[in-house]
């Protein structure tokens, strides 16, 4: 579980670093510490629902629990995000 949570993180982090194709959209966002999101993902149920439907489906790509920006405009801090499945936002 924390393997999935910190993949996530590090994802994040490369976003706003601009280590991605797609850097111009997350340019100037800010990011909470990484302690803080690990901690903040490990204590969320709608999280851990999340996770366990992933796990059980045979970890189905669709399923799999992908972090969102409530507020595009915002960066990853900690009230500007949520759990949904990539099958949600794509």
């Amino acid at each position: 579980i924390e393997g999935k949570i910190k993949r996530t993180y590090n994802a994040m982090n490369m976003r706003v670093t601009g280590h991605t194709d797609f850097a111009h959209l997350y340019e100037g966002k800010s990011i909470c510490s990484r302690e803080e999101f690990i901690q903040w993902a490990l204590n969320d149920p709608e999280f851990k629902l999340l996770f366990d439907a992933w796990t059980d489906s045979g970890y189905v790509f669709k399923l799999s629990p992908s972090i969102d920006r409530i507020d595009s405009d915002k960066g990853y801090d900690m009230d500007n995000m949520q759990w949904l499945t990539v099958s949600v936002k794509m």
